[in-house]
């Protein structure tokens, strides 16, 4: 036999012709425990696909929560620093609003400390009730006075 009489034997070997082509190893039956045991491979292999193609689900449906959880801890942070900078500019211009004030009543202080205070009030109260002034006398009144006395020294 030559070399490709060696690969070929049905063309090359009459004698191979008359049996059963089966192969080089002639009609080998395969056990009946590797169909069963591809069948047991196949069944745990599609059991792993489908388990794995829950995992990957409840992983993105995880993923997208988180990326949502994200997003509206961005938006409420974005939100809550606007209202802190907002108070911060209403503190200030509170804080202008009191320097403002503090200057106006050091303004009224110094006015107030020129005025009378209540003790001088007093002390002129006094003194124009010791001197009565409703009673006081025009000059006409006192010439007229004067002169009636006067017409009367004489009589």
């Amino acid at each position: 036999m030559d070399a490709q009489n060696l690969f070929n034997p049905k063309k090359s070997n009459p004698a191979a012709n008359n049996q059963k082509s089966g192969g080089l190893f002639g009609n080998v039956k395969k056990p009946s425990f590797f169909g069963s045991n591809l069948t047991a491979v196949s069944g745990q292999v599609n059991n792993v696909s489908r388990r794995l193609r829950i995992l990957e689900e409840r992983y993105l449906n995880l993923r997208k929560k988180s990326q949502l959880t994200e997003q509206n801890l961005i938006s409420t942070n974005k939100r809550i620093m606007s209202q802190v900078r907002e108070v911060f500019d209403d503190i200030t211009s509170i804080k202008g609003d009191l320097k403002k004030l503090n200057e106006q009543l050091i303004v009224m202080n110094s006015e107030l400390s020129g005025c009378a205070n209540r003790n001088d009030l007093m002390t002129i109260e006094k003194y124009i009730d010791f001197w009565d002034p409703l009673n006081f006398v025009s000059e006409s009144e006192a010439k007229k006075i004067i002169q009636e006395t006067l017409v009367k020294m004489k009589q």
